[in-house]
């Protein structure tokens, strides 16, 4: 305050120079007073011990940023340093070990005693007067009588200032387990104060020691209380001085405490023989009854119905689940006790009813803590966390929870509709046509508009996108629809359907039944008189008819009549000698030319073995006589193929060309063969080379040719028609899944929902399973909003039980059945090979309605993929139309609405008081994040061991939301990436950066610096002082109340400093994802729960601000990784897949099996062994080796080899994860599989995966050797190990 005039306040100074009371000066006061105390009682090497002890702890502190540092200012922390510096001690602190001078005559008669008293079942207590002995005493006993196992136990006592942080050398965060620790044999002696007199479970104890006289009666009788063993001694320690006054009352005490112990139990007696009928007189005490199912709530079983209550609460690591009942003495009469009991709840139970008071007095405290056990429970009734039955909501029975979810994990086949088929009401429309709307169908190539034809209708047709039609390899036609505007008469339907006929019976004549029936008719778009064009188009002719003037496009198919008229398209006319037809025709090999139709003249047989299935290919490229499969097999070619005799017959062109008109020329027609496929949706797959290449040119004799008058453009678009057609029956069905099922929407695009309803197994152009994988995400976060903001006191377990209960797959397919969707699901791949045109007559026929068999994951895939479509086509509000049509017993809200609803909980001080955290500027700074509801932070930072009535609740809720935020965004993200990634990439991507690990390992990982001033010497009379910076961890912001909590947290601090480095290069430039390091690090699931919990609290006090959610992860590191594993470089693509499930899919078939043990244990400490599941794998030490000193080690078999061994495991799921990775290497060394397998991990099956003995996680592991069938070790070099 000298120093800095401008914060001098000079009245508070002078007043703080003349009284001398600082809170530093107050703090070295009583380190002195203590000092004083621990000389008188236990000596002076005790007190060197203590002295020693507070001022090392004080330096450790202010170097490593401990709670006590922070208690002080860093003038503060400078002073101290300063006058503590001159504090000097005796080099022989090993003078605790001698007897004599070092400790207190009192010490050593203490020593002594209980040497005497040192026993196998030996059990005790020592009461001290202060804290500070207790750490003296307890310090001093274990190092005097080292066969003790000794503990402290001090009370949490505090006041409204700062705590006294320089003298205290006890710590309460250590003693949680001290109490068990006695009661099950780990420790056998306690040092304490007066805070085990009364209110604390402690074990029957063989011994009481009082170190001092017990100030009053009361303590007397608490203190003899404890020693309730059989043959316990009562020990009070007082001066040779006071023996004989003392001797004499203590003995009057004990004596008259006997008394009033008989007369307490007589009391009791009494009281439990009334409590019956004092039970049924107690006003209020009246049960919980439900009216509609009986369920009954006594006051005799309340306590059992809150415990039950409590266990299905969320599970989390180092929380007692249990309630906590206390009570309150309000007798005024000794005789006539007056008690009632209050209750507290786990803070995962909201506000308003985690605290309840019974509403009676009474004589014991049994029937207090029932009556509040039922008012708590009646609260909890009232509040709708209890159904019908009276049993906690959303609750079911564990076990049968188990089996209902591995059963609806394997998809089951359920029979549904079969797929409707649309044309059946446009032959309804054609009962009664007035005008027939007409389409313009064109068929493109480029910009050029190859072939355009009308087709007429009865219906509307809805908006048919653009599609390719894949001619060959290399060529590929662009098909449209579009309205024409204008109606066609009916009066010209008869010679429209003529039209139509001659049209298909160019490419399909074995296909036409009926001319005048057919659904879809196609007529030529520029022919106005249809009569006119039927003259101009039908027949064939000639190749001398087509005059001199050829153009390629309006000559017709050329049938070769030599093979029943095989169709081909036309290419040029050739002229050519006599002579110059054998080099043409033949390739310059006459032999072989007459020799191959010897061939063919006999039987297939008899011509060198030849199988008469087998169709015969002539030795050279020129001329080929096998036939479409849609003209012999299909069309009738009788002559062709002869089934009498299986013989083919040819004409004698093969010995006589001749010559055209003696003038000896010869006219050749260069043509090729039209594609043999019916489906031009596809392109052509390698099962048919002939379908695969591009024709190739043939020759033909012009002699042997006929030509169709209707040009070859129109015959190309007959055999588009199937094609065509197919693509508008596709579009109507999903415009009447859009009349029918989706009406509430306001569909704009029509492709999105075309692609939702898409099975990959109908080979359209796209199929739902990116829509699905964007819906999933969408479904999960619209229901988990919905939930929270409309059940606000539900805590985060029946807000996942009811989520999954809404979500799942049994649900959703249920939800497709019940609408009628099923009927709309494309699954049927269109082929072409057996199209046949469609009928009026046969359409109208009145037909069994058929069935057909459907996976139930399909049917949830198209509700989740229609669900991503509406999304993407209207925004959140239509996506909220689109669950109300397939799930409409929830009451959806938008995330507007339910945003609204949240925010106005925690604006309002009233309905949520939680107070604000401390160092709330630094937290925000750390999140980037000014919150403008502090509670939200608050809550958002709790703990679920942080308990008390008033305390804020836990994350739990908040972290709940935010796992459905993070997932929707790492979604949103990676399905909006361009180019598209691929399915399975996505699916790697969300479960490689939702993963637990990963996000705790970011948790540990971001952190700001925040200033410091610390000492730059250490010379008491020239202290300099530098302004420095801390590290203030994500982590550390974390409000809880659990010594374990705070270890684990040290723990894992440690692991990442050591791994950090290593995770952090793989992070930034690994080609893999860190799957083994993030294993062994295993940060306790609350780091994670901080990071989600903290995404809820962001998009409430943003009112749904994904973006600002987005900005969170943007400064914790996630969205910079988001964009790396997205981004597809060439080669340099990140690995995702989880190494077991890498080993799985290059095992192929092969049965994978992981076998875990402990080094050392087994032989020769390889041997195989087995676990056990420990726990759903919370917190640092599930799974762990629990400190024993030998690491796991894990063998992985594939089939009965050994591929891979390593050691040095710290938790089952980390050494697990390391054989994995060195499996895929020794795999893929050997060839097998596809090596790094990444995008491939979702497409293929994998070997099948099977564990011996434990699953991911084990508390503990139990030994069995285990060898081959021969009883000797494996191959060496059949594995490897991790080093090698």
């Amino acid at each position: 305050m000298r120093s800095d005039p401008e914060i001098c306040d000079h009245k508070a100074l002078n007043k703080a120079l003349i009284s001398g009371k600082t809170y530093s000066h107050d703090q070295i006061k009583d380190l002195l007073g203590k000092a004083k105390a621990v000389y008188c009682e236990l000596g002076s090497s005790a007190t060197d011990y203590y002295l020693r002890q507070c001022i090392q702890k004080f330096q450790r502190g202010a170097i490593e940023d401990s709670p006590i540092a922070e208690m002080f200012e860093d003038d503060e922390k400078a002073y101290l340093q300063q006058k503590l510096t001159r504090v000097h001690f005796p080099d022989a602190e090993a003078s605790l070990m001698n007897s004599c001078p070092c400790v207190s005559p009192k010490v050593e008669i203490l020593i002594d005693f209980l040497r005497q008293e040192d026993s196998q079942d030996f059990s005790g207590l020592i009461f001290v007067q202060t804290r500070a002995e207790v750490a003296v005493l307890s310090h001093l006993l274990s190092e005097h009588i080292p066969s003790f196992d000794i503990s402290t136990f001090i009370g949490a006592s505090s006041f409204a200032g700062r705590k006294s942080a320089l003298s205290e050398l006890a710590d309460v965060k250590n003693q949680k387990t001290t109490l068990d620790d006695l009661r099950h044999g780990r420790k056998n002696l306690i040092v304490t104060t007066n805070a085990l007199e009364e209110g604390i479970d402690v074990s029957r104890c063989k011994l009481v020691i009082c170190f001092d006289r017990p100030p009053n009666l009361k303590s007397f009788i608490q203190r003899r209380g404890r020693a309730r063993k059989s043959d316990s001694k009562y020990i009070i320690m007082f001066g040779e001085e006071d023996e004989s006054d003392l001797v004499a009352t203590w003995t009057a005490l004990e004596a008259q405490m006997k008394e009033m112990y008989m007369d307490e139990m007589r009391q009791l007696e009494e009281i439990e023989k009334e409590e019956d009928t004092l039970e049924e007189a107690a006003p209020g005490s009246k049960p919980i009854l439900n009216q509609s199912t009986g369920a009954r709530v006594t006051i005799d079983d309340a306590v059992q119905h809150l415990y039950h209550f409590c266990a299905t609460l969320p599970a989390a690591a180092y929380v007692d689940r249990s309630p906590i009942f206390s009570f309150q003495d309000h007798s005024l009469d000794p005789k006539e006790r007056a008690i009632s009991a209050t209750v507290i709840l786990p803070n995962s139970v909201d506000t308003s009813v985690r605290q309840a008071c019974g509403i009676s007095w009474w004589r014991t405290e049994k029937m207090a803590k029932r009556d509040a056990a039922l008012e708590c429970y009646r609260a909890l009734n009232h509040a709708g966390l209890i159904d019908e039955h009276l049993l906690p909501l959303g609750h079911v029975d564990e076990a049968v929870d188990e089996a209902c979810r591995a059963v609806e994990k394997r998809p089951n086949l359920v029979e549904v509709s079969s797929q409707i088929n649309p044309w059946r009401r446009v032959a309804e429309h054609w009962a009664a046509p007035t005008k027939i709307p007409t389409y313009t169908v064109q068929v493109m190539d480029l910009d050029c508009v190859c072939s355009e034809m009308l087709l007429l209708l009865p219906s509307k047709l809805p908006k048919i996108p653009s599609f390719d039609l894949h001619w060959d390899a290399t060529t590929i036609f662009r098909g449209s629809v579009t309205n024409r505007y204008h109606d066609f008469s009916s009066l010209a339907m008869t010679t429209a359907a003529r039209a139509n006929a001659h049209l298909l019976s160019s490419v399909f004549p074995g296909r036409l039944n009926s001319c005048e029936d057919c659904t879809a008719l196609f007529v030529p778009c520029g022919a106005t008189d249809l009569e006119h064009w039927m003259e101009r188009s039908q027949g064939t002719v000639g190749v001398a008819e087509l005059g001199d003037k050829i153009v390629a496009d309006s000559i017709g198919l050329v049938r070769d009549l030599s093979r029943s008229g095989v169709p081909h398209a036309f290419r040029d006319i050739i002229h050519v000698s006599t002579e110059e037809v054998q080099d043409i025709l033949y390739n310059g090999d006459r032999d072989k030319a007459m020799a191959y139709n010897n061939a063919t003249e006999m039987n297939p047989e008899e011509a060198g073995g030849v199988n008469k299935n087998r169709k015969i290919t002539p030795p050279y490229n020129d001329l080929d006589v096998k036939m479409l499969d849609h003209v012999t097999k299909e069309e009738g070619a009788n002559d062709v193929y002869n089934k009498s005799n299986k013989r083919l017959k040819f004409n004698d062109k093969f010995h006589d060309v001749g010559d055209d008109n003696g003038t000896g020329m010869i006219t050749l027609l260069n043509v090729t063969r039209l594609p043999k496929k019916i489906d031009f949706l596809h392109r052509s797959t390698g099962q048919d080379t002939c379908t695969v290449s591009v024709p190739k040119p043939r020759t033909l004799l012009a002699k042997d040719c006929a030509i169709d008058r209707l040009p070859y453009r129109s015959s190309q678009f007959a055999m588009f028609i199937p094609s065509i057609l197919h693509k508008i029956e596709v579009a109507m069905v999903v415009d009447r899944l859009c009349e029918e099922v989706l009406w509430p929407l306001q569909t704009q695009n029509h492709g999105l929902f075309t692609t939702a309803i898409s099975a990959s197994s109908a080979r359209e152009d796209t199929d739902y399973q990116r829509l699905e994988f964007f819906g999933d995400s969408m479904l999960k976060y619209m229901t988990s909003l919905t939930l929270i903001a409309g059940h606000l006191n539900w805590h985060e377990g029946i807000l996942s039980h009811k989520k999954d209960h809404i979500v799942s797959n049994t649900s959703l397919a249920s939800a497709a059945r019940k609408t009628g969707l099923d009927k709309f699901i494309l699954t049927k791949p269109f082929t072409g090979r057996k199209w046949r045109p469609l009928y009026n007559s046969v359409l109208l026929q009145t037909q069994q309605e058929e069935k057909r068999e459907m996976s139930s994951k399909t049917l949830a895939d198209v509700v989740e993929a229609l669900l991503g479509a509406a999304y993407l086509d209207g925004g959140s509000q239509q996506a909220i139309a689109c669950l109300k049509i397939f799930l409409p017993d929830t009451q959806w809200l938008s995330p507007s609405e339910a945003c609204i609803i949240l925010s106005s909980v925690y604006s309002n001080p009233t309905s949520n008081p939680n107070p604000s955290p401390p160092h709330l500027t630094t937290i925000s700074h750390l999140i980037s994040h000014p919150f403008t509801s502090p509670s939200l932070l608050t809550e958002a930072l709790t703990h679920p061991s942080h308990q008390g009535p008033h305390t804020s609740s836990s994350y739990q809720r908040l972290e709940y939301l935010g796992d459905a935020l993070l997932d929707s965004i790492i979604t949103r993200t990676a399905y909006t990436h361009s180019p598209p990634l691929p399915t399975p990439k996505l699916h790697l991507i969300r479960t490689a950066l939702a993963n637990g690990h990963f996000l705790g390992y970011l948790c540990l990982h971001h952190s700001i610096a925040l200033p410091r001033t610390e000492p730059l010497t250490s010379d008491p009379k020239n202290i300099a002082t530098t302004t420095t910076s801390r590290p203030f961890h994500l982590w550390q912001a974390m409000r809880h109340a659990s010594p374990t909590v705070a270890r684990a947290q040290r723990d894992c601090v440690a692991r990442y400093e050591i791994l950090h480095p290593s995770i952090a290069a793989q992070l930034d430039h690994g080609s893999t994802y860190p799957w083994s390091l993030l294993a062994r690090l295993e940060p306790p699931k609350a780091m994670s729960d901080i990071v989600e919990s903290l995404l809820g609290a962001i998009y409430i006090d943003t009112s749904g601000s994904l973006d600002a959610c987005t900005g969170f992860l943007e400064k914790v590191g996630l969205m910079a990784y988001l964009r790396r594993v997205m981004a597809e470089e060439e080669g340099e693509g990140v690995a995702l897949l989880h190494p077991k499930e890498e080993v799985g899919q290059l095992a192929d078939r092969e049965r994978v099996r992981y076998e875990v043990g402990r080094e050392g244990e087994g032989g020769d400490g390889v041997d195989g062994e087995e676990g056990r599941r420990g726990g759903d794998g919370e917190g640092v030490d599930a799974g762990r080796e629990r400190g024993k000193g030998k690491r796991l080690t894990c063998r992985v078999f594939v089939g009965e080899r050994e591929v891979a061994y390593v050691g040095d495991g710290m938790s089952v799921a980390e050494v697990k994860v390391r054989a994995a990775e060195v499996a895929c290497g020794v795999l893929r060394r050997e060839g097998k599989g596809k090596g790094r397998g990444g995008v491939e991990g979702k497409e293929r099956g994998g070997g099948k995966e099977e564990e011996e003995g434990e699953e991911d996680e084990d508390d503990e592991v139990q030994t069995e050797m285990l060898v081959d069938e021969e009883g000797e070790k494996s191959d060496s070099d059949s594995y490897v190990t991790a080093d090698e």
